[in-house]
């Protein structure tokens, strides 16, 4: 048996339509990694990680459906080992249908002044969480300490770094790409 492209189209259509608006990037980590790890030497990442260590704040972020490396594209993601791709935006489920599009970007965009008001000045891991669920009071938030989440959800991506500073005058833009 053999999964055809079009299937890997309709599941990336499905998590766009499905998840819009209850996707979040979740931080954590602040403190420097453990013995056998380091900051230096951070751990290799685990498809089995059910949630970030020690979260401090979520982001909300939004999908967007993108051609691979489209040179003349107008969205940079720099990968994980530095290099600037360029993507181009889907504009509709009939061109990612035509194309065969099966990847989404998730993609958000903080102040570093929203972070460091929490105290936090490094972190070294970064989740990608669907289905959170704020506290009573903060539903309409974008950003959320986290004291002011009932539920993380699912994680459903999960990159563990050497320490990333937080500087309150930048702004800070996350990317994953996810592939169906």
């Amino acid at each position: 048996m053999i999964v055809t492209t079009l299937d890997r189209v309709m599941n990336a259509i499905r998590f766009v339509q499905q998840q819009t608006g209850s996707l979040w990037f979740v931080l954590g980590q602040i403190t420097p990694w453990t013995t056998p790890y380091s900051d230096i030497s951070p751990p290799a990442d685990s498809p089995t990680a059910t949630g970030v260590n020690s979260p401090v704040c979520a982001m909300l972020a939004t999908p967007t459906w993108v051609y691979e490396d489209d040179v003349g594209g107008a969205i940079s993601f720099i990968d994980a080992n530095g290099n600037t791709r360029k993507f181009t935006q889907v504009s509709s489920e009939s061109t990612a249908i035509a194309d065969g599009i099966t990847q989404v970007l998730i993609q958000t965009t903080t102040p570093g002044s929203l972070i460091s008001a929490l105290g936090v000045s490094t972190f070294r891991q970064v989740g990608l969480y669907s289905n959170l669920v704020p506290a009573g009071g903060h539903g309409s938030d974008t950003f959320l300490a986290a004291a002011n989440i009932t539920n993380f959800g699912v994680l459903e991506a999960i990159e563990s770094s050497v320490p990333q500073p937080i500087i309150s005058t930048d702004t800070y833009e996350m990317n994953f790409i996810l592939s169906f």
